[in-house]
């Protein structure tokens, strides 16, 4: 989360929180998810979101116009990520 600086929050959602915010080395602006690992566990969530990532991961491969690309996933003690645009 470091490598970003936050502009603005998007969206809420039931997991978490989707912010706008520009990567400090490209000044690429991008949609952050952040969802909170808790959250996830506790709702049995855990796999919903693996499969996410992996989809958005196997569909940013194609480089589609029409696909949301992933160009991140990272997590911290507390949260998941996942930087798309």
């Amino acid at each position: 989360a470091k490598d970003f600086k936050v502009n603005a929050v998007v969206g809420k959602g039931n997991y978490g929180v989707v912010f706008l915010a520009t990567e400090n080395t490209s000044n690429r602006v991008l949609a952050v998810k952040r969802m909170n690992k808790n959250v996830l566990v506790d709702r049995n969530q855990v796999l919903t979101i693996m499969t996410e990532a992996l989809v958005m991961k196997e569909a940013s491969a194609g480089n589609s116009p029409w696909l949301v690309q992933l160009h991140f996933a990272w997590n911290d003690p507390v949260y998941l990520y996942l930087a798309m645009d």
